[in-house]
């Protein structure tokens, strides 16, 4: 029913008819006889790659056997014979069967499906393709295009579970055009390039026609109308001039419907957030095949997205919030410092000249600029990164004063209708001292259906560094990815003064829920005497039970509760909490039943971390206050 709500009547009424008759139908039809392929085209290639710079960037041959993703390895990509294995859970779905047989959220049969798509991306494939273009390899050139022949032969058209969700397509898509590239570059007639050409011009057919639209617009449409133009700019073919400019048409839209006015995507994760960016980073260096030039509006746009995740990044002490599923457009595997927020400063340098603030080009950086992209990069002095103040419009603030880092929080809960990757975040606060992660958020940890109960937890308030009214959300859950009732958040003050940083947003969450209770909290940092004082306001109506959180670091070495007094440390580095409702205070940690105090640092991995919780009931309103300081 709430999917019914949140849609766009009634134009997306006729869209999911038109889509009911695609998959019923039409894919039925070109899954038993797939769409004629016309004569297709390959404009030249404007980016130029030089041998030498791609083996200062590539590691040695045996650094890309072993492929990672999540808590799973494969020990050498080169030997992989099944794309459609969850390995996780040993559990097989590569019959050749019409995609929509698949029934992709049942674990029996094709188990967590993110274990079985992760791999399907073939990230690896054109790293293997440049790292043989690069060191001239014959023999690992064409043990890759057997592998690349065997995925068109073992994924035929409709016919596998690789084809049943948009987002892989457009992902794998990137991937094969950049393996295409390095592949004719070496041989410019190897066999392998006639059937990746078909593959590519069937991809592009699959997914003008399955477009993740109205309500279902989010990171997932991106993804497909990046895939649809990076093909339809490398290839000519007949219908391609009409596939790009609708998917032009559409990426540019997006920039409005996905993305504040600041450049802050309106999911409110910090890893979508980056991701998606590379999306559009990646169309404009594909679309210069087209020399058609981008709207100023767009590309000022883009250089916003790219500031806010410079913001997120801060050379390294990165704040991460909202849901995170680890994907990559471009994944240079092998690279175990690789970020995609740092990849990301490095794109700017390259596309609008603002300042260096790293040291190395990394490979995705390599791939979409080229040669000319490394040597301005290089040619760009590196400077040492000014850490300021800045308050945006959407509701972060990021207070950087002497050696505290602190994000405030108050942007909008998800990207609506859905809210899909919303976590119920609204008013958290993070916090960093001399570089250490005090206050953090817990993490994302799952998203499958098997696992709701975590999943829950982990997007739940009672998860983040805020307040929660009579055991509620700050919105309701519906279902996995489905919220309603979200809350309006508003900026009542953003402010850099003299003496002091201050910072008011409040939200009505609770109201909307049926509990007359508005939560409003002022962040305010005291410049000398080196002070956060954070103080919760709390006005209604009736007697309600207020439950406050704190998240920590699990790598702390101390966290010591005495009274209103907290102390939290690692090493040396050491900071004092004070607050009333310590008083009412407990540190739970591992906790179940309910869950509390848990912590995950990448998707599918788990672990207890100590969270402080506090309880008071109030009638009507209630101030809590709370000091931080360094202790010295």
């Amino acid at each position: 029913m709430n999917r019914w709500l949140a849609m766009e009547h009634p134009g997306e009424d006729f869209f999911r008819i038109r889509q009911f008759y695609q998959h019923r139908v039409t894919d039925k039809k070109h899954a038993a006889n797939p769409p004629h392929i016309p004569t297709l085209k390959a404009r030249k290639f404007l980016k130029q790659y030089s041998r030498s710079s791609l083996k200062s960037i590539l590691p040695a041959a045996d650094q890309l056997e072993i492929y990672h993703y999540f808590n799973q390895s494969i020990p050498n990509v080169l030997e992989i014979d099944n794309w459609s294995i969850d390995r996780k859970n040993n559990i097989d779905s590569s019959q050749k069967r019409f995609v929509h047989e698949y029934k992709y959220k049942e674990f029996e049969s094709v188990g967590e499906i993110k274990y079985v798509f992760e791999p399907a991306r073939l990230h690896y494939f054109p790293v293997i393709a440049s790292y043989a273009y690069a060191f001239d390899d014959q023999e690992i050139l064409d043990a890759l295009t057997d592998k690349i022949q065997l995925f068109i032969e073992e994924n035929p058209f409709l016919r596998s579970i690789n084809w049943s969700n948009g987002i892989e397509v457009g992902i794998r898509s990137i991937n094969l055009l950049y393996t295409r590239i390095f592949v004719s570059l070496f041989d410019p007639s190897n066999p392998v390039l006639k059937p990746l050409d078909d593959y590519l011009y069937l991809s592009a057919h699959y997914l003008v026609n399955h477009l993740s639209m109205y309500s279902s617009a989010n990171n997932h449409l991106l993804a497909e109308l990046c895939g649809l133009i990076a093909i339809c700019s490398f290839y000519e073919f007949p219908e391609s001039d009409n596939w790009y400019h609708l998917s032009m048409d559409g990426l540019i839209q997006e920039l409005n419907h996905q993305f504040h006015e600041d450049g802050f995507h309106k999911e409110g994760c910090t890893h979508y957030h980056s991701e998606v960016v590379s999306y559009y980073i990646c169309c404009l260096s594909f679309s210069e095949l087209r020399a058609e030039p981008w709207h100023e509006e767009a590309l000022k746009r883009i250089k916003l997205m790219l500031n806010i995740s410079q913001e997120f990044w801060n050379t390294g002490r990165t704040f991460h919030i909202g849901d995170s599923d680890e994907g990559h457009l471009l994944y240079p595997y092998f690279d175990k410092t690789f970020s995609d927020e740092a990849s990301l400063t490095r794109d700017a340098v390259v596309l609008f000249g603002t300042p260096r603030y790293t040291d190395n080009f990394d490979w995705k950086n390599y791939i979409i600029h080229g040669e000319q992209g490394y040597q301005k990069f290089n040619a760009s002095p590196k400077q040492q990164i000014e850490l300021k103040t800045a308050h945006y419009k959407s509701g972060l603030s990021f207070i950087r004063e002497d050696e505290f880092e602190m994000l405030f929080d108050a942007s909008p809960l998800g990207l609506r209708p859905l809210a899909a990757h919303a976590h119920s975040d609204a008013l958290q606060i993070l916090l960093n001292y001399r570089g250490v992660p005090f206050l953090i958020d817990p993490g994302t940890y799952q998203y499958h259906w098997k696992f709701q109960e975590v999943r829950d937890y982990f997007i739940s308030v009672h998860a983040h560094n805020t307040i929660s009214i009579d055991g509620l959300n700050q919105a309701s859950i519906v279902q996995n990815f489905n919220w309603k009732d979200l809350p309006e958040l508003i900026i009542k003050e953003q402010l850099i003064e003299k003496d002091e940083i201050r910072v008011t947003a409040e939200h009505n969450g609770f109201i909307l829920q049926t509990v007359p209770i508005m939560h409003r909290r002022i962040v305010r940092y005291h410049r000398q005497d080196q002070t956060f004082e954070i103080i919760d306001l709390l006005f209604g109506e009736k007697e309600h039970t207020c439950s406050y959180y704190l998240h920590f670091n699990p790598d702390l070495d101390i966290i010591e509760l005495n009274g209103d007094t907290l102390e939290l440390g690692k090493g040396a580095v050491i900071i004092k909490l004070k607050s009333e409702i310590f008083n009412n205070a407990e540190i739970k940690k591992g906790a179940q039943g309910p869950m509390l105090g848990w912590y995950s640092d990448s998707y599918d991995r788990l672990q207890e971390t100590s969270t402080l919780v506090a309880e008071k009931k109030f009638e009507n309103k209630l101030e809590i206050r709370m000091l931080i300081t360094a202790k010295e």
